[in-house]
């Protein structure tokens, strides 16, 4: 159970850690602070979603369950 929260964890982070590269260059030529705003929180918002989403969620503990 520990290993599957790390891996989960680690997952979220590496994510999460991809928007600022992607991001960057974008946000660094934008001038308008509200689209900015709207970058970073759909950028996160996809994140998390993906991580959330049905088909790649497996809830902690199942594989010892089965």
């Amino acid at each position: 159970l520990c290993r599957e929260v790390f891996n989960r964890a680690r997952q979220v982070r590496d994510r999460l850690m991809t928007i600022p590269r992607r991001l960057g260059p974008i946000c660094a030529a934008e001038k308008d602070p509200e689209v900015i705003k709207k970058l970073l929180h759909d950028a996160f918002a996809e994140a998390l979603d993906t991580m959330a989403s049905p088909d790649r969620y497996v809830p902690l503990g199942a594989k010892l369950a089965r």
